[in-house]
């Protein structure tokens, strides 16, 4: 995307929307480099549309820790990310409590515990447990 002319003028919701789609994208198509870049953006954008304290950004965090994890191998910041985001949770109040609002927060929390495991076993801080004791 470049920053001149169609870009300059679209919203920050519509660049959310575009990053989003081009990181998915790149996602797709193995180029990981190009995808994290996006989510980075996505972060910063997500924050300023929606706001801090707001589920959408704790899965935006979540989202960026899981592709520094899976794609890089860069568990400090996979941990870094899955922190925020488990820090944010705790203030994400669903407007309704529907069953849908409570499914997307199980689901984040879901991926902040699988992220996090994941990057501590990289950075084996733990060590696995002994089979035969």
């Amino acid at each position: 995307m470049d920053d001149t002319g169609e870009s300059m003028m679209m919203t920050p919701e519509e660049k959310l929307t575009q990053y989003d789609s081009r990181a998915q994208a790149f996602a797709d198509t193995q180029q990981f480099d190009a995808c994290i870049q996006d989510l980075v953006r996505c972060v910063a954008l997500t924050r300023l549309v929606y706001g801090d304290g707001q589920l959408k950004l704790a899965q935006a965090h979540v989202r960026l820790a899981k592709a520094y994890l899976q794609f890089k191998g860069w568990a400090v910041q996979a941990q870094e990310h899955s922190a925020r985001a488990s820090e944010l949770l705790p203030f994400c109040t669903p407007n309704s409590t529907s069953r849908e609002d409570r499914v997307h927060i199980l689901t984040c929390l879901l991926n902040i515990y699988l992220t996090q495991g994941g990057a501590t076993l990289l950075l084996a801080k733990y060590p696995l447990p002994t089979l035969f004791l």
